[in-house]
């Protein structure tokens, strides 16, 4: 697979362009990858295409949401459990033993309560884990990649999130940008939720107007390139015709406040002509 074919994976911001070319020199190796943005941004794309330009691409990759699993069972989900039944031993196996030879996700790692955090580390430093109320150490061949929405020296500041771990999965960090800080890739990221739309849903539309266009590439976005895909998707709803009308957008865009500081980007994007 090249960058090309990546989902969302072309780009004409040179941080974008940096980031893709990180996850290209990374993904052969086993090093852990610790990537952090804003909710959004893509945190988990970018683990995927570290596991799909890996030697582990044949092998599962299992992405487990730290902040969604109750504290009392995200022990048992991670390592797994041996059980005494008038059977014999019941065993049942974890996310870190599922997933061999392919590659672990911790979204929001530092959701895991601090004892869970000692045992990643220590899996990490051994690559070995035993179940709960297991004896037997377990022998791992997992890649781990973690990820953090918030402030990682604020969440060691305050204790959120361990010194042990971090230090363990931060071997790399990749650091994702908001999508205020991309906007000449809004255009491209317009064309590609179009595109899937018209695969996945059969839409007629096949592109923006100028002036739509522009009311996107003003916009913060405060929810990212999630935020965008989800308000193309409302677009396309109400859209009648096969460009996207303004009218069409959603209403906290018709809200906000113009900003002329943008008119450079949009006839960049645009090459200064109407679609």
């Amino acid at each position: 697979m090249s960058l090309s074919d990546m989902v969302l994976g072309n780009t004409n911001n040179d941080i974008m362009k940096e980031v893709l070319q990180s996850i290209h020199r990374i993904a052969s190796s086993d090093i852990s990858v610790l990537i952090t943005g804003e909710h959004g941004t893509g945190k988990e794309w970018a683990a995927q295409m570290i596991h799909r330009l890996s030697r582990r691409s044949h092998g599962p990759f299992w992405p487990f949401d730290c902040a969604a699993i109750p504290a009392e069972d995200i022990e048992r989900e991670l390592f797994g459990y041996e059980a005494l039944t008038k059977d014999g031993v019941m065993i049942k196996r974890g996310a870190l033993e599922d997933a061999h030879s392919g590659t672990v996700l911790l979204n929001e790692i530092a959701f895991l309560p601090a004892a869970a955090q000692m045992k990643i580390a220590r899996a990490l430093e051994y690559r070995t884990i035993h179940r709960l109320d297991g004896v037997q150490g377990i022998d791992i061949n997992v890649r781990i990649i973690s990820t953090l929405s918030e402030d990682k020296n604020s969440l060691i500041q305050n204790g959120t999130l361990l010194k042990d771990i971090f230090y363990r999965i931060s071997t790399i960090v990749i650091d994702l940008p908001p999508l205020r800080r991309r906007r000449e890739d809004i255009p491209l990221l317009i064309d590609k939720f179009l595109s899937e739309m018209r695969s996945r849903n059969g839409t007629s539309v096949v592109g923006i107007t100028s002036k739509a266009l522009e009311m996107c590439l003003t916009y913060d976005w405060p929810g990212n390139v999630r935020h965008l895909k989800n308000s193309i998707e409302y677009a396309c709803t109400m859209c009648m015709s096969d460009l996207i009308q303004p009218e069409n957008l959603p209403p906290y865009l018709h809200n906000q406040k113009s900003n002329a500081t943008f008119s450079n980007t949009l006839r960049q994007a645009t090459g200064g002509t109407n679609r």
